[in-house]
């Protein structure tokens, strides 16, 4: 598998594993804390992850 389509899926997963986390009745914490501070992981993480030209 070529490094963008590893890049590709590896986003993906994140953004699955970040929508099933946020809709899960089991949380760390209770109330919406932990569900902003796992998005913005999230996305800052997506942001990290760079496409090669």
């Amino acid at each position: 598998m070529d490094q963008l389509k590893k890049n590709q899926l590896m986003k993906l997963l994140m953004l699955v594993f970040t929508i099933a986390y946020v809709v899960s009745p089991v949380d760390i914490c209770p109330g919406p804390v932990d569900d902003l501070i796992m998005v913005m992981l999230s996305l800052a993480a997506q942001r990290k992850m760079k496409l090669p030209v």
